[in-house]
């Protein structure tokens, strides 16, 4: 479709072809929920994880995945997800001493099934697996300026650009030295906050404006790590 003319109003935005406008309507981001394997090796398999939105020729699976680690260059080399090979959208490590916290993000055009085998392979054995899930029909896998932080403070903090009609995915996860702590976001809506292991926290949260992301511990962590993407229409 070729685009002649363009304005946006309070969110839509409505472009016109062939003399006739049309409006355009933000990213159906939709959150699916979150899966650990608490299994110390290199390859995890999760099976049957629920799409939630119906097959469709668009559809796209984003997977965040969360890892704590005693090395120093933990990595996830590949994923699979519905057995479709998902593209690398982001990663970002936090180090200290001698332990590391990991986060990526990841997507793949997945248009039929209802669930999905999703296959994450690291590069060496790590303690565990956290992972979500989301799934969107109408973006089409354009990924703006990726921001991120990592520190041991307790407090994480980046701003992000968010183009028109856009979204936003966040994750953050840390290791403390005492208790498992709670997060809170400015900046977003959290859709999960869990502590899959005593001392370790792992939440996320979406949005669809442009702002700056705040993830907030209630205890000081030994190392953090904040990793948020926008996800832009072309």
């Amino acid at each position: 479709m070729k685009i002649s003319s363009l304005w946006t109003k309070a969110r839509q935005v409505y472009v016109r072809s062939s003399g006739v406008w049309e409006k355009m309507f933000p990213i159906d981001l939709v959150f699916n929920g979150t899966h650990e394997d608490s299994t110390a090796t290199t390859v995890y398999t999760h099976t049957s994880i629920p799409l939630v939105v119906a097959p469709h020729a668009n559809r796209r699976v984003i997977v965040t995945t969360e890892t704590t680690d005693t090395e120093s260059a933990v990595t996830v080399n590949s994923m699979t997800i519905g057995g479709v090979a998902a593209t690398l959208l982001a990663q970002v490590e936090s180090i200290f001493n001698s332990g590391v916290v990991y986060l990526s993000m990841w997507s793949a055009l997945v248009p039929t099934g209802t669930t999905a085998t999703i296959v994450t392979t690291y590069s060496e054995s790590v303690f565990r697996d956290y992972m979500s899930v989301y799934t969107t029909t109408n973006w089409d896998g354009v990924v703006g300026t990726v921001a991120s932080d990592n520190n041991s403070t307790g407090c994480l903090t980046t701003t992000v650009s968010i183009g028109a009609l856009g979204a936003a995915i966040a994750i953050a996860g840390n290791a403390t030295n005492g208790g498992i702590g709670t997060a809170t976001w400015t900046g977003l809506t959290q859709q999960f906050s869990n502590a899959p292991v005593t001392n370790r926290n792992h939440s996320g949260a979406t949005a669809q404006a442009g702002l700056t992301v705040t993830c907030a511990y209630s205890t000081t962590p030994a190392l953090a790590a904040l990793l948020v993407v926008p996800l832009n229409m072309s």
